[in-house]
């Protein structure tokens, strides 16, 4: 009988070890294209060379073709602002609770005020 392996075991997830994204600046992400195209330097050692994935500088040789060195510029990373109706009486409930008590977690937060607000959370 095969013993199924885990993800452990596979190499899966992430934790010690394990690849992790990285956001390389503009001058980098410029020189490595600037290396493929206008240098016309093979891909595989320009990757070799500066430690980058190949699909990686792929996607940057797209990016650049459509949008030019805009396109190069990296995304700035983190959360969006939230979207949420400061005017919503829900919201202020949980935004006053919140800063009332920051111990609090979310069940419990949500437990308080449809308890004792009669608010839907």
């Amino acid at each position: 009988m095969r013993r199924r392996r885990g993800w452990k075991e596979r190499g899966g997830g992430r934790g010690p070890g394990r690849a992790t994204s990285w956001v390389y600046p503009f001058e980098v992400r410029r020189e490595v294209v600037q290396q493929v195209i206008e240098r016309k330097t093979p891909l595989a050692l320009v990757s070799k060379a500066f430690g980058i994935a190949e699909m990686t500088i792929r996607n940057w040789l797209v990016a650049y073709q459509l949008g030019g060195e805009e396109a190069l510029v990296p995304k700035t990373a983190g959360r969006k602002p939230s979207t949420l109706d400061r005017g919503d009486p829900v919201v202020a409930a949980v935004t006053a609770l919140k800063q009332e008590h920051p111990e609090y977690g979310a069940r419990r937060i949500r437990d308080v005020i449809q308890r004792f607000e009669a608010l839907g959370v």
